[in-house]
C-alpha cells in the first residue's frame, strides 16, 4: 500500500512538473496568436498608405493634424480588424493609424514583450515627427497593454480601453491557479504601472458576460487610476467578442472622441 501511494505521488508530481515546463516553454505560442494575412495585400486598407518605420508596419490615412491610433486584437492582424470599427472611425476628422506587430502579418521576427513595446515606441517616434496636435489611442483585451504603454511614454489626450486588465500576471494566475505563474511568466504587461501617472481622459468599456477578462480585472484597474477624467461603461449581455456588432458600443466611442 505504501509503495502504491509512493508511486502515485511520484506520478502526480512528475505530471505537474511536466506541465510547468510545458507552459513555461510554450507561453509565447499560447500568448501571441498571429494571423498570416499579408500586410501589403489587405483590401480593407486599399486606400491607406502602408508604411514601414523603424521596422514597425502600419496603415495610415492622413486627414488632419489630429490622430487616432488603433492597436489590433491578438488572434488576428490589423487587416482583420472589424470593418464596422474602421467605418465608424473614418467618419471622424482624425487621421487614422492602424498598427501591425512584430511576427504578425507574415513578419519574420519571433514575438516578445520587448519587440511589441518597440513597435509602440516607433509609433510614438513617428507621431512626434509628424507633430500631431491631438492623439487618441484605442484598443481592447490583451493589447490594451500596448495602448496603455503608449500613454506612459508619450502624450495621449484620450485613451479608450475595451476589456482591459490590471496586470497580465494577475490575469494568467486566475486562469492557471495551481501553477507557480510568478516564476514562469516572462511576458509581463502591467497596465497599473503604465497608467499610474496618466492624467488625461480615459474611457473603459466592458461587457458583463466576458469570461476571458472578467469584471474584477477592469474594475480593479479603474480603481487604481488617479486621473479624475475617467469613466466606464458596462454593456450588458455581451461576450468577449460581441461588441463589434453592437451599435451602443460605437455610439459611446464616438461620444467620447467628440466631447
Amino acid at each position: 500500500m505504501e509503495i502504491t501511494l509512493k508511486w502515485l505521488a511520484i506520478t502526480v508530481v512528475s505530471i505537474y512538473v511536466f506541465f510547468c515546463i510545458y507552459l513555461y516553454l510554450s507561453q509565447k505560442s499560447m500568448i501571441y496568436l498571429p494571423s498570416h494575412q499579408d500586410f501589403y495585400e489587405c483590401n480593407w486598407f486599399k486606400y491607406y498608405d502602408k508604411l514601414f518605420f523603424n521596422w514597425t508596419r502600419f496603415y495610415i490615412k492622413n486627414k488632419s493634424d489630429n490622430v487616432i491610433v488603433v492597436y489590433h486584437w491578438n488572434a488576428w492582424s490589423a487587416c482583420d480588424l472589424s470593418n464596422n470599427l474602421k467605418k465608424v472611425l473614418e467618419e471622424t476628422d482624425y487621421s487614422l493609424v492602424f498598427v501591425e506587430y512584430a511576427w504578425y502579418s507574415n513578419d519574420s521576427y519571433s514575438p516578445s514583450i520587448m519587440l511589441l513595446k518597440n513597435d509602440v515606441e516607433n509609433i510614438k517616434a513617428y507621431l512626434n515627427i509628424k507633430n500631431f496636435k491631438k492623439v487618441i489611442v484605442y484598443w481592447r483585451s490583451l493589447w490594451t497593454a500596448l495602448a496603455a504603454y503608449q500613454s506612459s511614454i508619450s502624450n495621449v489626450d484620450k485613451l479608450i480601453l475595451v476589456s482591459p486588465f490590471t496586470t497580465f500576471l494577475d490575469l494568467i494566475k486566475s486562469k492557471y491557479p495551481i501553477f507557480p505563474i510568478n516564476y514562469m511568466l516572462t511576458e509581463r504587461y502591467d497596465n497599473v504601472e503604465y497608467l499610474k501617472n496618466f492624467k488625461n481622459n480615459i474611457l473603459i468599456i466592458h461587457w458583463n458576460k466576458d469570461i476571458d477578462v472578467p469584471y474584477k480585472f477592469w474594475k480593479d484597474l479603474y480603481n487604481t487610476l488617479t486621473t479624475k477624467n475617467k469613466e466606464f461603461i458596462t454593456i450588458p449581455w455581451k461576450w468577449h467578442n460581441d461588441l463589434e456588432n453592437d451599435d451602443s458600443f460605437y455610439k459611446k466611442i464616438m461620444e467620447f472622441i467628440n466631447k
